[in-house]
């Protein structure tokens, strides 16, 4: 996708969860190289978009929270999760705070999924891993995968099965992709398989 300034972006949509919100996309707009990136709600019946944040640092995962009532966005450029709280209908933001900073080393954060006991699954780039962290933010585990001795891989896309504790998460590199399954912590719910 090409943005106003001419610069090409990445867009990444995710499913709203739940009640009037189903149908109601969000979206994750990527700003590369400077904190320009957005969070824009879709609202498909009317034909509009809304920026719900802006001036965010790489914006790559989303997920919504166990409740719904909020979104946690992976920042590709800040190794952190910011909380999205949202209004009763998801339809404003109430309000954003970094929630959560990921010690990655020289990895950054990716893809996000969160299961129904609120766990965040965090995938990362630049290693072939995913961080789980409780909804307080204390590391509870790391889940890592085997990979060929090619080159550099990376661990992406993370989703939970709804009503199991199956996940699996993308990982990639020299010689190809391909997905490792591994078990969440906690069950997944219709909305664990975050972006």
């Amino acid at each position: 996708m090409v943005d106003v300034d001419g610069g090409a972006d990445e867009v990444v949509i995710v499913p709203v969860a739940g009640g009037d919100r189903v149908g109601a996309p969000l979206v994750v707009h990527l700003g590369p190289d400077q904190p320009r990136g957005r969070v824009v709600r879709i609202d498909p019946s009317a034909g509009t978009a809304a920026v719900l944040a802006g001036a965010l640092p790489a914006p790559n995962g989303i997920s919504f929270d166990e409740t719904s009532d909020g979104s946690y966005v992976s920042q590709y450029d800040a190794n952190r999760m910011d909380h999205l709280a949202l209004t009763e209908q998801g339809r404003q933001l109430r309000a954003i705070h970094p929630a959560v900073h990921v010690d990655t080393g020289a990895a950054r954060i990716d893809s996000n999924a969160v299961d129904a006991d609120g766990n965040v699954h965090q995938g990362l780039h630049g290693r072939v891993a995913v961080q789980v962290l409780s909804p307080t933010g204390q590391h509870l585990t790391t889940v890592e995968a085997d990979t060929p001795d090619d080159g550099a891989y990376s661990a992406t896309g993370v989703a939970v099965r709804p009503g199991t504790r199956e996940a699996v998460v993308t990982v990639s590199g020299p010689s190809g992709g391909f997905l490792h399954a591994f078990d969440a912590l906690a069950g997944g719910t219709r909305q664990s398989n975050g972006g």
